[in-house]
């Protein structure tokens, strides 16, 4: 339920658009058209995630300046990420967001992210897969996400910075209208680094 884009990665991508395809029965006429094939595409997109539990509120993709900004106006002016989708012959589509050198900001809860300045700002590299984005596949969708990062408090103390979401949504939802949630796994850690 997140939305939004080399020789070797060429190759890969032929090999899976190739081995997963529907295979022809040996009766199918060509009257019957072609069998849908997977497609998969990799691309950037320009994003800002958010994400919290009772401790903390993490916002990635974006400076502090360009949070104030957004907060205030609405302009967005986000952090680039590095996507594979890969869509099923049904049409349904999973994807695999990657970046590095993210801009991470966190605020300690309770507090107002549009008012308060945030308790650590750094980096962070997240790895997000979703394995059906627009709920529109045939079975239950996985998502997950694992953040690493550095973030430094106001004292310029560093942490690292862990944040580990893993859910699932039930077959019986097929919209992105409705839809609940069933969390697997939630944690956001900040253990301070030894000087």
């Amino acid at each position: 339920m997140f939305r939004s884009r080399a020789l070797a990665s060429a190759t890969l991508a032929s090999a899976l658009a190739l081995g997963c395809a529907e295979p022809q029965s040996p009766t199918t006429s060509a009257a019957d058209g072609p069998v849908p094939s997977m497609a998969v595409e990799r691309f950037t997109d320009f994003f800002g995630l958010g994400f919290g539990n009772d401790d903390h509120l993490v916002i990635l993709g974006g400076t502090l300046e360009n949070w104030t900004t957004f907060c205030a106006t609405g302009e967005e002016n986000w952090d680039e990420w590095n996507i594979f989708r890969v869509t099923r012959p049904d049409g349904s589509f999973k994807e695999t967001w990657k970046a590095d050198n993210l801009n991470a900001l966190v605020w300690d809860l309770p507090a107002d992210p549009c008012v308060d300045s945030p308790d650590y700002v750094g980096n962070s590299r997240l790895i997000l897969t979703d394995s059906d984005v627009d709920l529109s596949g045939h079975g239950a969708d996985g998502s997950g996400h694992r953040v690493h990062g550095t973030v430094r408090d106001a004292s310029g103390r560093p942490y690292r910075l862990l944040a580990v979401f893993h859910l699932t949504v039930g077959v019986e939802y097929d919209s992105l209208d409705d839809f609940v949630i069933d969390w697997h796994a939630q944690k956001i850690e900040l253990t301070p680094i030894r000087r």
